[in-house]
């Protein structure tokens, strides 16, 4: 969808349309009546923010832009094809904001990435992943969100009450990646749905995460053991990651 730039709308929607071929076009502002970036599954697309007068504070680094991945998740720096999430990945790759990093695909009707800009109270840009389907499994459909407050870095991920359990893992959280970490080492996952309703404070450059997954051997990429199932069904989580040196992540309740 092409909005007129000369428009002065509180409200700005961009779309990712669904593509016959399984291909998409993420369409933003700054591209307006000019280009489109071309998006494949296991792949991203680059969303600028500075049309739009915006930047986006993550882990003492203000950003310009980010990349929103096919496999539930946006990165900064780049964009990732990863869709085998792991620990190390989440560690070592970029920064990335994950509220379902799975293997996804938009390969299937009805699946479709939008991104939506309102600047009506706060400036805020949301990403949806609506009906995505497993790859290669269309079973159970995935719909979920992740909202940025771009003026204070609050991140948001919101998951519908019909987001069940995939037949892969999934990786869900936030990081400063690049093998940044605390003095104590990368932390340890957390116990997402368990959380208390009031602030908890993570430390400098650290992460919060929870790898999601079954250890009977049908998840051939879940290799922590332990089987952990998918309980974040229904539900909102929010977060911010601070100036590096005060408590780096901070999981903020509902």
């Amino acid at each position: 969808m092409l909005i007129d730039p000369s428009e002065e709308k509180a409200f700005v929607e961009i779309e990712m349309i669904k593509a016959e071929d399984a291909r998409a076009l993420l369409l933003s502002r700054a591209w307006y009546g000019r280009r489109a970036e071309e998006f494949v599954n296991d792949g991203g697309a680059v969303f600028d923010f500075t049309a739009l007068g915006m930047t986006f504070p993550f882990y003492g680094n203000v950003h310009t832009r980010m990349f929103v991945n096919t496999d539930g998740n946006i990165t900064f720096g780049s964009a990732s094809s990863d869709f085998t999430p792991t620990p190390i990945d989440f560690q070592t790759q970029q920064p990335r904001i994950a509220p379902q990093w799975t293997d996804l695909t938009l390969g299937y009707p009805g699946a479709a990435i939008t991104v939506t800009v309102s600047q009506a109270t706060v400036p805020e840009i949301r990403v949806d992943w609506i009906m995505m389907a497993e790859w290669q499994n269309i079973g159970a459909r995935h719909t979920f969100a992740t909202i940025l407050n771009m003026n204070t870095g609050d991140v948001t991920f919101v998951h519908s009450p019909l987001n069940v359990a995939m037949v892969y893992d999934e990786l869900m959280g936030i990081t400063p990646g690049s093998n940044l970490t605390p003095p104590g080492g990368f932390p340890a996952q957390s116990n997402l749905s368990a959380l208390p309703t009031t602030p908890t404070a993570g430390s400098p450059m650290g992460a919060f995460w929870e790898w999601f997954g079954l250890a009977n051997g049908s998840m051939p990429f879940y290799t922590a053991g332990v089987s952990n199932p998918w309980d974040m069904t229904g539900t909102t989580t929010r977060f911010i990651a601070n100036q590096p040196g005060t408590a780096g992540a901070w999981y903020l309740g509902m």
